[in-house]
């Protein structure tokens, strides 16, 4: 085939370049090579392309091959072109693309620039430039390479409207310098309400969704965002990308620097209002070991809810979640889930989707609390005790053939991952509480709202049961205020009518405090607050009185010597002792003994 470089531009490229230097080809020469369909006349240094069939384009080749390493860049000035879609490309010896440039309707002089990877041009065959339709013109006055260093950051720079099949593209070398967690911004300009962009890496691949601040984006707006995951970063580094879309733009794309994201598989920051209330995701990704699917969204929303690609509901999950406020919504990766990540559909109102990630493990969520209802006692890493979800929402636990006493309080509370340390929940701050009218067998179901923060419990009867008999055993400070201190137990004996009673011999004078437990657990534990005693002698012994009906607590101090016992009662009227152990009126002067305590009465 015949050359078709000038002399001089093929001396050029022989001897190579340094950065910024540049050489030029003869637009004369886009009318032979692989040209077709096309008509080219040149005059003035300007090559005039006129398609004489759709899709034609002019091109220029050698059939050897021709070096472009030592550049990375092919600039081609157009200065006019009437259609809305046209395009620039060059191939290697392979009938390879090595890199690409669409453009659109050009009224004043623009340059194109098609960036590529130096090391993919070694041996270039042929470079052509496409219209679109049988009369469109094109109008050439210069095409030369650039080696330009530029900004590691500067993706692409220009001005480029965007119609669809006319986009921006960024070479697999730009992607080179990506990272996961990075933000690709393309900035815009002459955005047209109710369209909406989006990247893809060639046209029979997957859209990549764009975040921008009104979604489906409105005229102002400034900037898109696309957020590099893993997939997208190796898609890239691969193949390159490009954006394509409808009404706006492009001006500049680049890099901004950015971390975390490891387990996303898309972020950015897309709007779901009422615009346009849905959007569907592809999101091309290995779950690996993940087993749940995260959806953190922003914002004071009114619903949401998630599809699949048809745009029907999942059976796994809910068709419709309502909350008030922004929320991070869980769906455990069941088969169903796992099927539908490639193409899903998010639709809602009033919230922002910042990130879909996948995450392992999924969130475990325990119920501990009273062995009454739950077999073991305030136990966190009771497996037995584990809620399950099929939503990563809301968790359920049941227990079956519970037995239950009525007038009982059953505290209880959730907590995450086995730990204090993390969140868990009950009534506020306090435990929750489950109490049942009759004594019976019960079907005993948690519910927690991973949402709302709720935990509730029901219970339903399955059966009867007779009266149940405890064992009562009072535990307190009298041997210290200390765990160890508490840990001893004074069992109590029942009499004839039906009270328990028990003697505790307290060898120091002062304040005391105790409670009356059941089974010798701290589960059915009364009063609620530690019942409180001033001993006023040391080595008296202290009687506890408890009525397990009215769950009333009496107590009675008996001195050691000379003193009668006393009761203690907390009426303001209570009877009043002098020190020899005999009673006195309220004329009495001097001190006395009175609820327990000595008190001077003057």
């Amino acid at each position: 085939m015949k050359k078709l470089f000038t002399l001089i531009a093929a001396a050029l490229l022989a001897v190579g370049a340094n950065a910024q230097t540049t050489d030029d080809i003869d637009v004369s020469s886009l009318g032979g090579g692989w040209a077709w369909n096309v008509n080219v006349t040149t005059e003035s240094g300007v090559a005039t392309i006129t398609l004489t069939a759709d899709y034609g384009q002019a091109s220029t080749g050698w059939d050897a091959g021709t070096d472009w390493s030592a550049y990375n860049k092919l600039c081609v000035v157009i200065d006019s072109y009437t259609n809305d879609w046209g395009k620039i490309y060059f191939k290697s010896v392979a009938d390879a693309t090595i890199a690409e440039q669409s453009f659109g309707k050009i009224t004043e002089t623009t340059t194109v620039t098609v960036e590529f990877n130096p090391s993919d041009a070694k041996s270039v065959k042929q470079l052509a430039i496409q219209g679109k339709a049988k009369d469109d013109v094109i109008k050439v006055s210069r095409v030369y390479l650039l080696n330009e260093a530029g900004d590691p950051n500067l993706l692409w720079e220009g001005n480029h409207t965007v119609e669809w099949d006319n986009t921006v593209k960024i070479s697999a070398a730009k992607a080179a310098n990506l990272k996961v967690g990075d933000i690709v911004k393309f900035t815009i300009s002459n955005a047209t309400s109710g369209n909406q962009a989006m990247v893809k890496f060639g046209w029979g691949g997957n859209d990549i969704v764009l975040g921008s601040s009104k979604g489906y984006f409105s005229s102002d707006d400034t900037e898109f965002l696309l957020g590099v995951t893993e997939s997208v970063l190796t898609q890239a580094k691969a193949t390159g990308f490009f954006l394509t879309g409808k009404g706006f733009t492009v001006t500049k794309a680049e890099r901004v620097e950015g971390s975390g994201h490891e387990k996303s598989i898309w972020f950015g920051g897309f709007v779901l209002n009422d615009a346009h209330s849905g959007v569907e995701f592809y999101c091309p990704s290995e779950t690996g070991t993940a087993t749940q699917l995260v959806i953190s969204l922003e914002g004071e929303g009114e619903w949401f809810q998630m599809k699949n690609g048809s745009w029907q509901d999942l059976t796994a999950i809910p068709a419709v979640i309502k909350t008030s406020t922004g929320k991070q919504y869980k769906f455990l990766l069941t088969d169903e889930i796992k099927g539908v990540l490639n193409s899903f559909v998010l639709q809602g109102k009033g919230y922002t989707i910042t990130s879909l990630d996948l995450d392992s493990p999924a969130d475990t969520w325990t119920v501990a609390g009273s062995s009454a209802i739950l077999g073991s006692n305030w136990d966190i890493n009771d497996a037995a005790n584990a809620m399950t979800s099929t939503d990563g929402i809301t968790y359920t636990l049941v227990k079956e053939g519970v037995t239950l006493e009525k007038k009982q309080d059953y505290e209880y509370k959730v907590l995450l991952n086995h730990s204090w340390d993390n969140s868990n929940y009950g009534n506020g701050s306090e435990n929750a509480k489950l109490t049942v009218a009759e004594t019976a067998v019960y079907k005993v179901t948690f519910t927690f709202d991973a949402l709302k923060k709720e935990i509730t419990a029901t219970a339903e009867k399955t059966g009867e049961a007779g009266p149940i008999e405890h064992t009562w055993a009072v535990s307190g400070s009298f041997t210290g205020d200390t765990e160890e201190g508490w840990k001893v137990l004074y069992e109590m004996t029942k009499g004839a009518d039906g009270k328990y009673t028990v003697s505790i011999p307290v060898a120091n004078a002062g304040d005391y405090e105790f409670k009356v437990r059941a089974d010798g657990q701290w589960t059915t534990a009364y009063p609620a607050q530690n019942y409180t005693i001033n001993i006023p002698t040391a080595g008296s012994t202290l009687v506890v009185t408890f009525d397990p009906e009215t769950h009333e607590i009496t107590t009675t101090v008996t001195p050691p010597t000379g003193i009668e016992a006393l009761t203690i009662d907390t009426d303001a009227n209570a009877l009043m002792y002098n020190l020899a152990g005999q009673r006195v009126d309220k004329d009495y002067k001097g001190v006395v003994i009175k609820n327990g305590r000595k008190v001077v009465v003057k």
